[in-house]
C-alpha cells in the first residue's frame, strides 16, 4: 500500500479573527486530512490554542503563539514556522483568512505534479482568488470564473532606487495559458516540494515590504522556477484587506507598536538594506544570499527587473500548457 503524500502547512497570524474558520477549513475540505502536518505562528493574544486542543486533528497542529508586541513581523514568523519542518513531501504556505473548495489538497498535487515533469524544482503560487464573507458570515466567491492566468507583475510606475528596490506587484491577465512561468513568489499560496525549506529559508530580518522579492530572488538563483497557474484551478481563497485603510491584523498597528523596543521604521529600514545587499552579492552564498545556479542579471533577462541598472521593463509572457 503507497503512502500518502505529506503536506507541511504553514500559517502565519496577527490578530487574525479568522485564523479559526480557517483552520477548520483546511482539515474539513482536505481530502486526505491525515497527511497535513499543520504549524500555525499566533501573534495575538487570543486563546485558540484550547480551541484547537478540541478538534480531533489537534495533534497535527502545532501551534506557537507569541504576544503581538513581541513579533517582528511576517517574515521572521515564517522562519519560525519553517523551523518545525519534519520533512514533508509538499509545502504549502497560505495566510490565516483563508477559504477551500473540497479537494484543495489533491489538486494542488496534481498540478504540482505535472510542472514536476518539466523541472524537478517547481513552483507553484499565485495571488489566490478572492473570497468574502455573507450577511450570515458565510464564504462566497467573489469573481466570475475566467480562464486566465494571473501572472505576477510589478506595479507600472514604479522606480527602483539605490537604497530602496522594494517594489509592489499586481497580476495582469494571461489567457490561453494553463501555466505563466512567473518573476514573483506570493506568500499567500506557496506550494511546493518540502526541500524547498531547506533550500530557500525564510529570512527572519525581513519585514513585510520586499520580503517576496527577496524570497524570490533566492529561489531562482537557487535554480527553482516559479509557474503562476490558471487561476480556475486554484482550489483556496484569500480575504483581502481594503488598500489604504488600517485594519487590526496590520503588525503596524499603534496599540502594539507603541509598546515595541524595535518599531517598525526600524524593521522597514533594516529590510530594505537587506534587500539591497542580497541583490548587491553582499551576502555572499549563505543561506540568505544568493545561490549559484543562476545569477541576478539571469534574473533580470528573464523577468524585466533589473536590479543592478535599476530598470524595469516588460518581457512577454512564457507560457506553458499542460
Amino acid at each position: 500500500m503507497t503512502m500518502a503524500k505529506s503536506i507541511f502547512v504553514s500559517i502565519t497570524s496577527f490578530c487574525d479573527p479568522h485564523l479559526q474558520f480557517t483552520l477548520d477549513g483546511l482539515f474539513s475540505t482536505a481530502s486526505d486530512p491525515t497527511r497535513l502536518h499543520v504549524v500555525v505562528i499566533d501573534q495575538s493574544v487570543d486563546d485558540n490554542q484550547s480551541w484547537i486542543a478540541a478538534h480531533p486533528w489537534a495533534n497535527q497542529v502545532q501551534y506557537i503563539q507569541f504576544h503581538p508586541a513581541h513579533s517582528r513581523g511576517c517574515s521572521w514568523a515564517r522562519s519560525i514556522a519553517f523551523s518545525c519542518f519534519r520533512e514533508e513531501d509538499f509545502l504549502l504556505q497560505i495566510d490565516s483568512h483563508t477559504s477551500f473548495d473540497p479537494a484543495w489538497d489533491d489538486k494542488l498535487i496534481d498540478e504540482l505534479s505535472f510542472l514536476l515533469t518539466l523541472t524537478p524544482k517547481a513552483i507553484l503560487t499565485a495571488y489566490p482568488p478572492p473570497f468574502e464573507f455573507d450577511e450570515n458570515a458565510q464564504p462566497f466567491k467573489t469573481l466570475v470564473p475566467a480562464q486566465t492566468v494571473y501572472w505576477m507583475q510589478p506595479n507600472p510606475g514604479q522606480t527602483l532606487r539605490e537604497g530602496d528596490l522594494t517594489l509592489t506587484f499586481r497580476a495582469e491577465h494571461v489567457f490561453q495559458a494553463d501555466f505563466v512561468i512567473g518573476h514573483h513568489i506570493a506568500g499567500g499560496l506557496l506550494f511546493t516540494t518540502g526541500d524547498f525549506i531547506h533550500d530557500v529559508p525564510y529570512d527572519p530580518y525581513m519585514y513585510f515590504h520586499g520580503d517576496e522579492q527577496n524570497i524570490t530572488i533566492r529561489a531562482f538563483t537557487r535554480g527553482w522556477t516559479i509557474y503562476n497557474p490558471m487561476h480556475d484551478n486554484i482550489p483556496l481563497y484569500h480575504l483581502y484587506r481594503t488598500a489604504g485603510i488600517a485594519h487590526p491584523t496590520q503588525h503596524w498597528r499603534e496599540d502594539y507598536e507603541q509598546h515595541r523596543v524595535v518599531k517598525r521604521t526600524e524593521l522597514e529600514a533594516s529590510a530594505r538594506r537587506r534587500l539591497c545587499e542580497l541583490v548587491y552579492g553582499k551576502r555572499g552564498d549563505q543561506p540568505f544570499g544568493l545561490g549559484r545556479i543562476a545569477t541576478v542579471a539571469d534574473f533580470a533577462q528573464q523577468s524585466g527587473i533589473n536590479y543592478l541598472e535599476r530598470t524595469i521593463q516588460y518581457v512577454p509572457p512564457i507560457i506553458v500548457h499542460r
